[in-house]
């Protein structure tokens, strides 16, 4: 059972790891715009995804870097929603 719950949570980090880099290439590709609301969810969903799974494996620097990513991109959300006013 724990090796099942392992196996779970490191694919919830990889499809978590998928959509931050899936955000980034569309940026990158100018398929979105750096400040797009589609943009910072996916950044905001795939960071929470990879932190959800250093809940099994916890590694201090991803942990960091997960959240202050998480922040950024709630601060981009709500840019985004004062902007839209």
């Amino acid at each position: 059972l724990e090796v099942l719950m392992h196996i779970f949570f490191d694919i919830i980090g990889v499809i978590g790891s998928v959509l931050m880099v899936l955000a980034f290439a569309l940026v990158q590709l100018q398929k979105w715009a750096p400040t797009s609301l589609h943009y910072s969810l996916l950044n905001f969903c795939g960071a929470g995804l990879v932190l959800a799974s250093l809940t099994v494996r916890f590694n201090l620097a991803a942990f960091i870097l997960e959240l202050f990513w998480m922040a950024m991109s709630l601060y981009g959300i709500a840019q985004y929603c004062r902007n839209k006013k």
